[in-house]
Parts: C-alpha cells; structure tokens; sequence
C-alpha cells in the first residue's frame, strides 16, 4: 500500500495516527518511502476513535494542511468515510466495496474536497477519488 501510495502521488502534507502499535507498522514502510517528510502526528484520541471523534479531528485540521492522512481502526475508519462521501468518481465506483463488504484492514480511500477549511469539507461532503483494498495490489507487489 505504502508503495502505491508514493506512486500515486498521494504523499499526504500531514500524517495522522492513532498511537496503536498496529497503525505505528501500518506506516512505517510508507515513511520509508518518503524521506524528509514530516513525522507523524500520534494521537491518542485516534485511538479507536469513533465517527464523532473523526470528524471533530478532521474539522480541526489546519488549512495550511492541503492534503491529509489519517490511520486509524474500525469501525470509526468505516463510518467517518460513509458520513463524509457525498459522491464517487467514475473511477472509484466499481472499487467502492467497503459500502457493501465493508472497509477492510488496511484499506486506502482517497477523499478530495472543494473547500477552503477541512471544516467546511465535513459540512459539505467529500468525493471518493480512489478505493485501495490489499487484494487489489497483489498483481503489482514485487
């Protein structure tokens, strides 16, 4: 996942994390990958965080951020993601599984927004750009 992150051009301005062991392993190759960025944010209240809990993080992530990551469990990562897509590009609706089979471990959504301020974004709703499950990379991992 790390691998096609960088190879799509996804390298997220800020990065955060619960401070769960599992997310700390879920990021590490990807940092490897990226050399010199930013370290991640470690949250304790990411820590299985709830769809509430999300959406005030995401509300009160600074508009200088442009881009943003956050690593988190379910089922709050399912249910922030449900509550902000308002709609699904071409190009993600066939890979949209995680409303019918839910979201899996490890699981990448890239969400964009037409907003000056994260907070406006979870007033107005997110579109769905790409839907990442592991099983999808098995043909492109080495």
């Amino acid at each position: 996942m790390a691998r096609w992150i960088v190879e799509n051009d996804l390298s997220p301005a800020l990065i955060l994390s619960s401070t769960s062991l599992r997310t700390r392993e879920t990021i590490r190759p990807l940092m490897k990958l990226l050399p010199g960025h930013r370290a991640p944010d470690f949250e304790r209240g990411l820590y299985l965080a709830n769809e509430a809990a999300l959406m005030k993080r995401i509300s009160a992530i600074p508009s200088a951020a442009k881009s943003a990551m956050i690593v988190g469990h379910n089922p709050g990562m399912e249910d922030v993601c449900e509550r902000l897509i308002s709609t699904v590009t071409p190009e993600a609706q066939d890979a949209n599984t995680f409303r019918q089979n839910k979201f899996p471990t490890a699981a990448c959504a890239v969400l964009s927004v037409e907003a000056e301020r994260w907070r406006d974004g979870v007033e107005t709703g997110f579109t769905l750009e790409k839907f990442v499950v592991p099983r999808d990379l098995m043909d492109v991992i080495d």
